[in-house]
């Protein structure tokens, strides 16, 4: 089984060295559970569909673990990563 989750990182732009800090955190998002990590990206493609995200070329594959970055600019920089792990 997988889930998704999500943290939410925010940080300044106009400060010098501005620490990344952790501004949200949600497990399990988009109802819990999928059976494969082929249906979890599905699922999460949706949802960016959806949300008018655009997917670059952020995806690192690491063992089980899937991160996909979207970063968003305004006064500050706003950094989510969506996390697909693999579940027992």
């Amino acid at each position: 089984m997988y889930q998704i989750n999500l943290v939410t990182y925010r940080t300044a732009i106009n400060v010098k060295n501005a620490p990344r800090k952790v501004s949200n955190r949600q497990k399990r998002i988009l109802g819990g559970w999928f059976e494969n990590v082929g249906l979890t990206r599905k699922a999460l493609e949706k949802l960016f569909e959806k949300e008018g995200f655009q997917i670059g070329n952020e995806v690192e594959e690491k063992d089980s673990e899937t991160y996909v970055k979207t970063l968003f600019f305004g006064n500050v920089i706003i950094e989510t990563e969506y996390k697909i792990i693999k579940c027992n």
